[in-house]
């Protein structure tokens, strides 16, 4: 039941003949080729298709028969991902951003559609491996020299075949493999140094997480303000002091034990420098017009996350003519003792005089103290009245009077 025809075309030496041969089957009389799969292996064979997550994979398939072939695809114990699926041609199964839910065994089965509806099945079991992910935790961790801290490493995915440690890029191989935290003991300088947890999955990947550990150190003052000053009454003084530590300490001034803060007479910087290798911070506080309020104590304070730590102070005296400042009444009691008081700033210190009402007689009951203030004793009503104090030094005078 064959039939074979021939062709020849001539055109001026060119000659070409085409042969077509055409079977035409009885299916009473001829059986077909049996339709067999060409890219999957047979029934109950399970080829494996690896994928990473996220990505796509394409199952393929192919079949040899005499007729049209369609395919079929379904998955054991489960559904097809309808919405990320598609049947591709050839029989070909495509699925996108595959999951790990994705994994399993897949069937297809190729059948014919005509009246010997001839049919097979074949399997492939896919394995999705997730990609590890690691974390260090906190991202910046601060800890004092000589001290001890255990450093953390979380990890996720379906395993893990290498978990490994670096420290400034430099393999630990004091650390086993597969370690989720480490200790660094006795933390010695250089401050700041990066770690680094690698999680590495042969099949799907590595996966890096990096942290700063910064080996803190107590500030430490490298530089004191002078000790001792003596300005005039209106003159401006500078006063500077600087510190080392990790973190950089963050410097305040004092007056008196109270924190100053900067104004229009009172300039304070900062400025950052290096001392013996360190890093330090310098600062410096000028009062541009000083006066009796000035006079005291000035030091300097550091802070940083691991302690507080205050220079030694500088006295400042503010040389000027004086000024009684306050000078109120006094009560006694007759027969009692009583004591004349004021208060007066400027230095030199300043000589003291009094004068006494006329009407007092304190003849052998009246003396000065080392402050200049004016004791009577035994009072009697006849010392009641008003009393004028006056201060003098070489930049001038003040006088009050006191009841």
């Amino acid at each position: 039941r064959a039939i074979h025809l021939g062709v020849n075309v001539e055109r001026g030496r060119a000659r070409a003949r085409y042969v077509f041969f055409l079977s035409i089957l009885d299916p009473d009389v001829i059986s077909p080729i049996p339709l067999t799969f060409e890219k999957l292996p047979p029934p109950r064979s399970q080829p494996v298709v690896q994928a990473i997550e996220g990505e796509q994979v394409v199952f393929e398939t192919a079949a040899v028969s005499m007729f049209p072939v369609r395919f079929t695809w379904s998955k054991l114990q489960g559904n097809l991902p309808s919405s990320r699926s598609q049947a591709l041609g050839h029989g070909n199964l495509l699925i996108k951003r595959v999951r790990k839910e994705d994994e399993g065994i897949y069937q297809v089965t190729a059948h014919t559609a005509t009246t010997f509806q001839e049919r097979i099945t074949a399997f492939t079991h896919l394995v999705v491996h997730v990609p590890p992910v690691s974390r260090i935790s906190p991202s910046i961790q601060i800890v004092a020299e000589g001290s001890s801290v255990r450093i953390g490493c979380e990890t996720s995915g379906i395993k893990y075949h290498t978990l490994s440690w670096y420290h400034n890029g430099r393999h630990l191989p004091d650390v086993t493999d597969s370690m989720r935290s480490i200790t660094a003991a006795s933390c010695q300088l250089p401050a700041s140094v990066r770690l680094e947890c690698i999680n590495v999955d042969n099949n799907a990947g590595k996966a890096m997480s990096a942290m700063q550990l910064i080996v803190a150190t107590p500030p430490s003052v490298i530089d004191h303000p002078q000790e001792l000053l003596i300005v005039n009454n209106g003159s401006s003084f500078n006063l500077r002091c600087a510190m080392t530590g990790r973190p950089l300490p963050s410097l305040a001034w004092l007056h008196n034990g109270a924190a100053i803060q900067p104004s229009d007479n009172v300039i304070i910087t900062f400025n950052q420098t290096t001392h013996a290798g360190r890093e330090a911070v310098v600062s410096s506080i000028t009062v541009q017009r000083s006066n009796y309020q000035t006079t005291g104590e000035f030091n300097c304070q550091g802070m940083n996350s691991i302690s507080v730590a205050t220079s030694g102070s500088a006295t400042i005296s503010v040389f000027g003519s004086p000024k009684i400042l306050a000078a109120p009444p006094q009560y006694g009691t007759e027969g009692k003792t009583t004591m004349l008081q004021f208060n007066v700033t400027g230095l030199p210190a300043p000589f003291v005089e009094w004068l006494y009402p006329k009407s007092a007689k304190l003849e052998g009951r009246v003396s000065k103290d080392s402050d200049g203030y004016l004791k009577i004793t035994s009072l009697e009503p006849s010392d009641a009245g008003l009393y004028q104090v006056t201060v003098r030094n070489r930049f001038g005078a003040d006088h009050a009077i006191i009841v």
